[in-house]
């Protein structure tokens, strides 16, 4: 119910709780903003006559406008409708009484399905108020109603303006708290759309206060409650406007998972050959270049007449051909029987981090247990999840270190990977590491096991994943 952007934006987690060092923040807040109403209304004769029956109709307008809330998903604050009653409020009873309205009289759907904490409500009820007096107190400077439409809706823009400023600082900054992000990272996602489109929008919704108050100023309640058509209109508006958005962003996200699989099928084939070259070099090279030797001996036995020769170096080179022959056999029987290779898979995960220490300079330290074995459809998901996690931390985590272990349990094989770098959200589409951890757990699962990652910003991030030790049917 934080109260910024477009009316009110109310905190997306209602779970999250405000960190030690800020959890008096809110009450603070509260207090502040309820001398600024007692002293105002004590100043302001006006404000004091407004009390009463009226006082509750425009808590109820407000409280309607609160309700009609667009959830703009995980990790984002939600969007509420209450800010042109409010504004309208401020332009015709005055700032305190607005705030009064805006602190005590309006309520959402998450404070009664009793979705947020206390000092959330207090949070967000004394953000909103806050931010309806300074608007309200700028239109007033300006000269309101008074004046004439033209000063009027110029004092409504600059009154827009101030609330915008304090809402938006504001919220950032209970957000920045609550979750641990930067101010900058909750300004960046409290919007729907392009910045052009959401700015239109947003002063079209915002002057919609201005003809609220007009409209009460010739038919009282009745012209605010016309006023409620336009309303569901511009939620209308910015509920399209959000679904246009979530719709270019699942296509965006398709065209670089695309693109990914494209890269990753690439990578699988080079480390495929890479392998393969490996294998050969390293065992079958040394036989075939034993055999050759051999047969030059035989060759300069037989120009030389070296016959008795022949005796001891034939069998030699028998002997070197039958271990040539034997190393192709072990190492085609390798590829076959292990899509990792004959390495198994604690010798090339080993052989992996030693490639990304060298890329990257980061420390992989290694607890790679060998003792037992899963079967060969099984290791080959494991360091599929085992890559992918290495080279995210590698690549994106700006960590120093990563530990990687590979453990088993009775009927398991346990893999875990932690970095101590800048974490980040794991439950958020937006993050460029989400395809990569969709595809790490797609395929644990699809060997009948699972995975879990956990990650807060500054804190590094781990995955770990259990899976079966044969692949379950």
């Amino acid at each position: 119910m934080a109260s910024a952007a477009v009316g009110s934006r109310r905190q997306g987690n209602h779970d999250a709780q405000f960190s030690r060092s800020a959890k008096y923040l809110p009450y603070g807040l509260a207090a502040a903003v309820l001398t600024a109403i007692t002293v105002g209304m004590g100043v302001d004769a006006g404000s004091r006559e407004a009390l009463g029956l009226g006082l509750l109709i425009w808590a109820l307008f407000a409280s309607l406008g609160a309700m009609a809330t667009i959830e703009l998903g995980e990790g984002r604050p939600a969007l509420s409708m209450d800010m042109p009653v409010l504004l309208a409020c401020a332009f015709v009873e005055g700032p305190f009484v607005a705030g009064l309205v805006a602190f005590a009289g309006t309520f959402d759907q998450f404070e009664i399905r009793r979705q947020s904490s206390f000092s959330q409500i207090i949070s967000n009820h004394g953000q909103t108020a806050l931010s309806v007096m300074a608007a309200g107190l700028v239109f007033t400077l300006v000269g309101g109603l008074a004046e004439g439409l033209p000063i009027a809706v110029a004092g409504a823009v600059l009154a827009l303006l101030i609330d915008v400023v304090v809402n938006y600082s504001c919220v950032a900054l209970m957000q920045s708290l609550v979750t641990g992000r930067s101010v900058g990272d909750i300004l960046a996602i409290m919007k729907i759309g392009s910045t052009g489109g959401f700015i239109v929008l947003y002063i079209a919704f915002g002057l919609l206060g201005l003809l609220m108050a007009l409209a009460y100023q010739g038919f009282a309640f009745v012209g605010v409650f016309v006023c409620v058509a336009p309303l569901l209109l511009a939620r209308e508006a910015f509920f399209k406007t959000l679904r246009v958005e979530q719709e270019l962003s699942r296509v965006e996200a398709q065209a670089l998972a695309l693109s990914k699989v494209d890269a990753r099928i690439a990578d699988e084939r080079h480390d495929e050959r890479s392998k393969i070259a490996a294998a050969l070099h390293d065992e079958i090279l040394q036989c075939l270049y034993d055999v050759e030797i051999r047969a030059q001996v035989i060759r300069e036995d037989l120009r030389r007449g070296r016959l008795l020769d022949l005796e001891d170096d034939v069998p030699a080179l028998v002997r070197a051909s039958q271990a040539a022959a034997t190393e192709l056999r072990d190492v085609i029987q390798g590829l076959r029987r292990s899509p990792i290779g004959r390495a198994g898979l604690t010798d090339t995960v080993a052989l992996l981090a030693n490639h990304l220490r060298d890329e990257s300079n980061i420390n992989f330290v290694l607890n790679l247990d060998s003792a037992m074995s899963a079967t060969a459809d099984v290791e080959l998901v494991a360091y599929q999840i085992l890559r992918e996690a290495m080279t995210n931390a590698a690549r994106h985590s700006g960590a120093d270190t990563v530990w990687v272990s590979i453990s088993y349990r009775v009927g398991e094989l346990l893999l875990e990977v932690v970095d101590n770098g800048a974490g980040f959200d794991a439950s958020s589409e937006q993050h460029g590491r989400h395809f990569g951890l969709a595809l790490m757990k797609e395929r644990a699962e699809s060997a009948g096991g699972s995975l879990t990652i956990s990650s807060q910003y500054r804190q590094g991030a781990v995955v770990a994943a259990h899976l079966p030790l044969r692949r379950l049917p």
